[in-house]
């Protein structure tokens, strides 16, 4: 693999990850409700996942999915189901005292990056993604290098622009926000996960 394709591959991969989509909202809903350390959480959380799915992509799953039209609907009807959820438990969780979480902090943590790695696994189009493109730049088999390389990249961009994001969302705060911008924030995160769920979801039954 030359460096002009990793770069084209690399630049691809930021403007998917730029575009807003359900990782985007976790990372915003974290960093702005939370704490910078919950939404770094998160970020690794989804620098794991994508680390994950180009590897199912680079042993050829991806495209014996992409081969499968039943397995590609069923993929996509169970992530735009799960992101549908998520959303509807972010707005029941409104009605809550978001303030109150009497969750150790290691537990926390642990509880944000997993928010971060089943989103992004539940998200059909992350692995569409990497089906599409590392069809075109990489071969059949790529060899270990190849492989690892691509893997690096991935999670290297992957936790930068997702940490990036969480640090410039969270920058600027000296004090805990309050309940009612709290909820506000996790209302339009929630509706716009449920949004992106239902319309994955409606593009699998058409």
């Amino acid at each position: 693999m030359t460096l002009s394709t990793l770069a084209l591959f690399g630049a691809t991969y930021l403007l998917g990850a730029m575009s807003p989509g359900p990782n985007t909202f976790i990372v915003a809903q974290r960093a702005l409700t939370g704490s910078r350390s919950d939404a770094l959480a998160v970020a690794a959380g989804i620098a794991a996942a994508n680390l994950f799915l180009v590897t199912t992509a680079l042993l050829g799953v991806a495209a014996l999915v992409l081969d499968a039209p039943i397995v590609l609907r069923a993929l996509q009807c169970l992530g735009g189901g799960y992101l549908a959820w998520r959303g509807v438990a972010m707005l029941r969780a409104v009605h809550t005292d978001m303030g109150a979480r009497p969750d150790a902090l290691p537990r926390r943590r642990w509880r944000a990056a997993r928010e971060g790695l089943v989103t992004n696994l539940g998200n059909p189009k992350s692995f569409l993604f990497y089906a599409a493109v590392l069809s075109s730049v990489a071969p059949d088999r790529p060899g270990v290098g190849t492989a690892l390389t691509l893997a690096v990249t991935v999670v290297v961009l992957s936790f930068t622009w997702y940490g990036l994001l969480a640090c410039l969302l969270s920058s600027g705060r000296s004090t805990a926000p309050s309940p009612a911008f709290s909820r506000h924030v996790t209302r339009v995160s929630g509706l716009a996960l449920i949004g992106v769920g239902l319309g994955i979801a409606a593009t699998a039954a058409t």
